[in-house]
């Protein structure tokens, strides 16, 4: 398109008057990634310090599985990290939510490598937002799963089934659930080498068109 006329005007002018330049809304767009960056670790780095109410949101989001699970009436109390099962019961027994069970260290360090990833400009910023979130979501609900199996083996086995539970098999279950977050993560945020190396390794694919960089014009 040779121009565009702005309403109530006679004057002609270029597109890129009206929409920027191309060089111009890519340093736009270079310069908004500062403060996502910023954002981001300072996001992982508050979570890690101070986590108590995400334990608390854990505690209150596992209970029902808990109590499903164990078919037991459970309950948190409004503000902590420990759920009781097997209330009104001789079995009545508290799980707590400690900082080394929780979900938000792993979370945080998420939260970090997003920032420094974002700071680079290597990867598209929505990738990386998007992959932050699939990944987070992802963890959380290992967490999650992980809560509800200790309590399952603790209300059915007493303390010998909650100590293989959280000791052994517990920390197997996070330790993959992570490991696999991490590679889902790194996989969304660099979509566009994953498929460079699966051409050249098989030549014969078509290649599709590339992803854009942040701010750089669309084809139509």
């Amino acid at each position: 398109m040779a121009g565009a006329r702005l309403p109530g005007t006679t004057e002609m002018v270029s597109a890129p008057s009206v929409f920027g330049t191309p060089g111009r809304r890519s340093r736009v767009a270079r310069g908004f990634r500062a403060p996502v960056s910023l954002v981001l670790l300072a996001a992982g780095l508050a979570l890690a310090l101070e986590n108590s109410w995400f334990r608390v949101l854990e505690a209150g989001t596992a209970a029902p599985l808990v109590g499903f699970s164990t078919s037991s009436t459970v309950s948190v109390r409004p503000g902590t990290e420990t759920i009781f099962l097997g209330l009104y019961t001789p079995r009545v027994f508290g799980l707590t939510v400690t900082p080394e069970c929780t979900a938000a260290l792993p979370i945080a360090a998420l939260l970090a490598l997003a920032g420094v990833l974002t700071l680079t400009g290597r990867f598209p910023l929505a990738r990386i937002l998007f992959g932050l979130l699939a990944a987070t979501s992802g963890i959380f609900a290992v967490n999650q799963f992980r809560i509800t199996m200790i309590g399952w083996a603790a209300h059915t086995w007493g303390a010998a089934g909650y100590g293989w539970a959280h000791a052994t098999v517990g920390s197997l279950v996070v330790l993959a659930g992570v490991s696999a977050a991490i590679v889902a993560f790194l996989a969304i945020c660099g979509g566009g080498a994953f498929r460079s190396t699966r051409r050249a390794l098989n030549p014969s694919t078509p290649a599709p068109p590339a992803d854009p960089p942040d701010g750089a014009p669309k084809g139509r």
